[in-house]
């Protein structure tokens, strides 16, 4: 199913001080710097940075979804997702035009166990309307669109 939102408006919601980066377990805990045009940067949180869940760990399975942020110079796109456990991640972001798609790449065995991650990609491009697709490729499901924005870029 394609969803596409308005990306403005939860930007416009960070920068009034509305939306917090408190350093929560499991969690990216600062706002992001956009990297030089084209270019990309991933964080992960949770158990894919771990590498595997541990079995004491009292991971924070927080709603699952994806959002958009503008940030001048491009865009930082944050997905919590619910996973098997002990896959690993690879990310990658390519323009076409005034598209972004951003590919999530789980890869590995799928355990009998389910495992919070959060991945934020950060995205530099030039100021201007966007559009940004999240695609998520897991072993057991291909190129699923996770979700489309309409997103304005401010200049830096």
């Amino acid at each position: 199913m394609l969803t596409r939102t308005a990306g403005l408006c939860l930007g416009l919601l960070a920068l009034a001080g509305v939306a917090t980066c408190a350093s929560t377990p499991g969690r990216i805990s600062a706002l992001p710097e956009a990297p030089r045009v084209g270019k990309s940067t991933t964080a992960l949180a949770g158990c894919l940075a771990k590498g595997s869940r541990a079995s004491d760990s009292a991971d924070d399975f927080v709603q699952a979804g994806a959002e958009i942020l503008p940030i001048p110079g491009g865009v930082a796109v944050t997905h919590n997702l619910i996973h098997g456990c002990d896959l690993k991640a690879q990310v990658t972001a390519s323009t076409e035009r005034e598209m972004v798609i951003i590919r999530e790449r789980l890869t590995g065995e799928v355990r009998g166990c389910d495992c919070p991650s959060t991945l934020q990609t950060t995205v530099g491009l030039k100021p201007g309307a966007w559009i940004v697709r999240l695609l998520l490729d897991t072993p057991t499901a291909h190129d699923q669109i996770v979700q489309d924005w309409d997103v304005q870029v401010p200049p830096r």
